[in-house]
């Protein structure tokens, strides 16, 4: 069976997220209300650069990010501001069609007593019809599973 985007020709063709992005707070959940993001994403080819500055009851702070959208896994350092030491592996893939991606990551941590701690997060971005962006996140830890989703609008 030949799928309906080979069909169109519309096979290979996929979503560009490159540009600045503005976190929308009235469309995300599972947020602290006060959370401020504005993330700025390079996109070459299947390889992503993120970098967001996010602003929190914490203070401000940068995050930089890279994301490989191949189906491999690979070593990359999670950003847990109590454990500079902790390790992890992503893998990230487009989804058929092209209009989102998903990358799993299992990252190898310790608790503040030190004891090793396993955290499993899985991210799926999709570019909506409107020019949004979503980013929904699930996390298992120790202490439970999340889900949230932070919807965001590009920067003109």
């Amino acid at each position: 069976a030949v799928s309906a985007a080979a069909q169109t020709g519309q096979a290979g063709q996929k979503a560009n997220f490159a540009g600045t992005w503005v976190l929308d707070q009235g469309r995300s959940y599972n947020l602290p209300r006060t959370l401020k993001q504005t993330m700025t994403v390079v996109q070459d080819g299947d390889k992503l650069t993120v970098e967001t500055e996010i602003e929190s009851e914490q203070g401000k702070r940068t995050v930089k990010d890279e994301y490989t959208l191949d189906g491999k896994e690979a070593d990359f350092t999670p950003q847990i501001q109590n454990d500079p030491a902790a390790k992890g592996k992503r893998t990230g893939r487009w989804v058929p069609g092209g209009k989102s991606f998903v990358v799993e990551e299992a990252i190898a941590t310790k608790n503040p007593e030190g004891a090793p701690v396993q955290i499993t997060i899985t991210r799926k971005w999709l570019l909506w019809a409107d020019g949004s962006l979503s980013i929904d996140i699930h996390q298992d830890t120790p202490r439970g599973s999340s889900e949230s989703r932070r919807f965001f609008n590009k920067k003109t």
